[in-house]
Order: structure tokens, then C-alpha cells, then sequence
């Protein structure tokens, strides 16, 4: 299933900034990112939901689920999150074999690079501001911090379990109905599921980059993620 995700608008911001650059604009420039993300993905999350027969309803809840977080959750780390969404939607359109959606997961991936590039500048900005810096310009790490381990293990190990079990509730109803179609709601069960392992991949991934606390956390929650991607790739190949 095609996944579409329209890329936000990118600043062409320095790896090395100019030192005549007042730090202040800097705080700035990481609410701004954040604000055009989470329009964006509210506006698209919108769509998925609302326009049946092209988009996906289960990416539209993962789109307004990120859109939602970024007014709380106002930090740097949240460009990992961004970039790994993207990432997975490239991936989605890249193995669905159709040239336009090829090309456009190419453009995908550039973009992942480019959200990549700028965590890193923020990221450093932002771990050089002192607490009453951080309290003047309205950013959020600490509440990054205390939320992405715990969210990353919750829903990286809970998507992993959740597809092995929309997996054989689905065997169990071709079994007992003697169909060889599959009812439409397990489409959308794991959809969710899936999009459930992306975020405990995205928030893991944050968490190590960012150098959260409880680090296990963020590992296991990053593994079982990415495990719950690599099964649903191998579902869709048999």
C-alpha cells in the first residue's frame, strides 16, 4: 500500500553557523521546523483519514498522532521522528513496484537526509543553552527525555506482539470461515500495529541520538520496532 507523506518546507540552514549569528534565533528556527511539521502532518493525517480509496487510514492516525506530539513535545529529537516517518513511507513506495511511486520515494529519501542534517545543528544548538535559555525560548527537551524511552519500549514491543496476533487471528478466520479473503478490519488492525513499531523505532532512534536516559529502554523499543517492519516486509512477500 502506498504511503504518501508530502515533505514540509526546508530552510537552508549551515552545518556550521555563521558566529555573528545571535544564538537567540537559533531556538527560533528549531519551533519553526517543529510548527511546519506538525501543520503538516495534522493537514495530511487529515486527508488519509478523511479521503477513502487513495490514502491510508492507519498512516493518517500516525500523522496526527506525530502532528499532536510536536505542540507537546517541542525539541530537536522530534526531527528524528520525522525523519524516520519519511524514511518508511520511501521504503512503502519503493517496494511497491510502480515507477511514479519509485521516483517519488527517491525524493523521500533525500528529504530524510536533509531532516537528518538539520537535527544535528539543532541538536548541538540546543544542548548548548543553559535552563533559563531553554525556558525563555519555549523548547522542550526534558519532556523528550522523560517520554520517548518509555513510549519507544511501549509501542516498539506492543506492535511486535500486535502482528503476530492480527497475523493468526487472521489464519484462525480463513480457517473457520472456509474464505480465502481476510475481513478488512485486520487490514486496519495492522496497519495501526505497524505504524505502532515506526514510532517505536523513530522515538528509540531519538532517544540514543539525543542521549536520553534509560537507554535500554530506547534499544529495545528501537529493536522491536524494526522487527515488527522486517516481519510485516516478509508478510507481504508470501
Amino acid at each position: 500500500m502506498n504511503q504518501n507523506q508530502l515533505p514540509t518546507e526546508f530552510q537552508d540552514v549551515p552545518i556550521e553557523p555563521s558566529p555573528s549569528v545571535s544564538p537567540q534565533i537559533l531556538p527560533v528556527t528549531i519551533l519553526k521546523e517543529i510548527r511546519s511539521w506538525a501543520v503538516t502532518s495534522l493537514i495530511l493525517g487529515a486527508l488519509h483519514l478523511f479521503v477513502s480509496g487513495f490514502f491510508s487510514a492507519p498512516w493518517g492516525v500516525l500523522l496526527m498522532t506525530v502532528g499532536l506530539a510536536s505542540f507537546y513535545v517541542r525539541s530537536s529529537a522530534m526531527l528524528v521522528v520525522y525523519a524516520v516517518t519519511l524514511a518508511w513511507a520511501g521504503v512503502s513506495n519503493l517496494i511497491s513496484g510502480e515507477s511514479g511511486w519509485v521516483g517519488f520515494a527517491v525524493l523521500q529519501f533525500f528529504l530524510v537526509y536533509r531532516v537528518f542534517r538539520n537535527f544535528q545543528l539543532f541538536r548541538r544548538s540546543e544542548s548548548a543553552l543553559t535552563e533559563a535559555e531553554l525556558s525563555a525560548s519555549d523548547l522542550t527537551p526534558a519532556r523528550a527525555a522523560a517520554i520517548f524511552p518509555w513510549a519507544a519500549l511501549t509501542l516498539g514491543v506492543l506492535s511486535l506482539v500486535g502482528l503476530v496476533g492480527v497475523f493468526l487471528l487472521a489464519v484462525v478466520l480463513v480457517v473457520v470461515s472456509g474464505s480465502e479473503t481476510v475481513p478488512g478490519f485486520l487490514g486496519f488492525l495492522e496497519g495501526l500495529v505497524v505504524n505502532g513499531g515506526v514510532l517505536g523505532l523513530a522515538l528509540g532512534l531519538a532517544s540514543l541520538l539525543c542521549k536520553h536516559p534509560r537507554k535500554g529502554l530506547a534499544i529495545t523499543g528501537m529493536v522491536t520496532g524494526i522487527l515488527t517492519l522486517v516481519v510485516e516486509m516478509v508478510l507481504i512477500y508470501l
